[in-house]
């Protein structure tokens, strides 16, 4: 009967028959001091690593079981250490419980303030709830002695970079110039709202030239028409004079030469490290030339007579093709204009893979004094708009491959245009395609150098 008893009580004290036994084993970890001086940060995180026991007795009714860890017996210390997580920190599940006593390494995120004090302070962590006089964890925060180094301004992907490359025209025949770009990216000149050190403003400003051409549209496009024209400008159309109906095809390129001065205040809205979100303001002046090429080419022509039921209005004055070689007219217009821009975007950085960054921006605002090219058949070559009746629209895409810490291959693409006013048909935009080498500072300063 005494045997019974003792062993029974045993049971209750030891094994906890009625639920599972979880508590902490005792251990002790060291950390050094975030130091405050000489430049260095004012709080940092730090990973503690501590182990739980857990068994559930033979008959017990055991469940899953959230567990919240306390940090105790810090007072006076000047780290004023804190958990970094949502409650509960881990969950015990009941399919993981046996009855053999099983011990289960679990990790806290500690914030600690940073401290120019050397002495060692300490302090423990219990799980919530337990005896007092159940086992705990104690951390000692011991002394620093590794340097101190200057707290980074930023962990953007760039700051200065110089590009110089080519763009690719795809317009009826295949062409390259000149692109080139100073940009300077600086995302991350400040912290804003708060502790979690994720939200953060910058800037992105340069100069990028590069040229556009349009596809697919009445802006670059052939088209057959039938005319009518005199053979001299000066004859009359009386019954029985002669004049000529021709079968034309009109060919028209237009190309879009660009100087871009912007400016773009960021805002980190989501992200951090290889998928990172900007808002971002747009502010640009766009000194544009628009060249348009057009070229009338007889497929066929005859003689015709005017008779009483021609429609004399119908003829032309001119000829293009009098004395035109190979039955072939051509001729160009050109357009010049500064515009000014004004909008709103989003900024996309993501690093799929250590050497490749891929950035994709999109702005949509208002311009004035936008000048482009109309339809190859009107008299006006360019239509120009000198208020903020339209809006303009910008996509930005670029790939780069980092060749070395400062030299990168960037292969882009740009479309740029106008929405339409109501009423009108919408044209296809202006776009660029470009491959180049984009140089960092370093680089760009070593070439001068040499």
């Amino acid at each position: 009967m005494k045997k019974n008893v003792i062993f029974l009580l045993f049971s209750l004290v030891v094994f906890n028959a009625t639920s599972q036994v979880i508590r902490m084993v005792a251990g002790d970890t060291k950390i050094k001091y975030v130091q405050s001086n000489n430049g260095g940060t004012t709080s940092d995180i730090r990973k503690i690593t501590f182990k739980i026991e857990q068994h559930c007795p033979p008959g017990a009714a055991c469940a899953d079981t959230p567990l919240t860890f306390n940090i105790i017996n810090a007072a006076g210390n000047s780290i004023n250490p804190s958990i970094v997580s949502t409650t509960p920190h881990y969950r015990v599940l009941a399919t993981d419980l046996r009855q053999k006593r099983d011990t289960v390494e679990i990790s806290l995120y500690i914030l600690l303030n940073g401290t120019t004090f050397t002495i060692e302070e300490s302090f423990d962590i219990s799980i919530a709830g337990q005896p007092a006089s159940d086992p705990h964890h104690r951390v000692h925060v011991v002394k620093n002695d590794s340097p101190v180094a200057a707290a980074p301004t930023q962990d953007s992907i760039d700051n200065v970079t110089f590009l110089n490359g080519f763009n690719f025209n795809f317009d009826g025949n295949t062409s390259s110039n000149y692109v080139g770009s100073l940009n300077v990216f600086a995302p991350d000149l400040a912290w804003t709202w708060g502790a979690d050190k994720m939200k953060r403003v910058g800037v992105n400003f340069g100069a990028f030239k590069v040229d556009y051409s349009k596809r697919g549209d009445s802006i670059n496009n052939s088209f057959n028409v039938v005319e009518y024209v005199k053979f001299q400008p000066l004859d009359s159309m009386i019954p029985g004079k002669k004049y000529l109906r021709q079968y034309n095809r009109f060919s028209t390129t237009a190309k879009n030469s660009t100087l871009s001065l912007y400016l773009q205040p960021l805002v980190r809205l989501l992200g951090k490290n290889k998928v990172i979100m900007y808002g971002n303001f747009h502010f640009e002046l766009l000194m544009s030339k628009w060249k348009t090429d057009i070229t009338v080419a007889n497929i066929q022509q005859d003689t015709v007579i005017v008779t009483g039921d021609t429609k004399i209005y119908t003829i032309q004055h001119m000829n293009r093709l009098s004395g035109a070689s190979n039955n072939t007219y051509s001729s160009s217009s050109s357009y010049t204009a500064i515009s000014e821009q004004v909008g709103v975007g989003l900024t996309f950085l993501v690093k799929p893979v250590k050497s490749v960054v891929l950035s994709v921006q999109t702005n949509y605002g208002f311009a004035i004094n936008y000048g482009q090219p109309t339809g190859v058949n009107r008299e006006a070559f360019v239509t120009r708009y000198d208020d903020f009746r339209r809006q303009f629209y910008l996509f930005r895409a670029s790939m780069q491959y980092n060749l070395s810490k400062s030299l990168k291959v960037c292969l882009g693409t740009e479309f740029r245009g106008l929405a339409p006013l109501k009423g009108e048909a919408p044209e296809s935009p202006a776009q660029a395609f470009y491959l180049g080498l984009n140089l960092g500072l370093d680089a760009f300063a070593d070439i001068i150098k040499k």
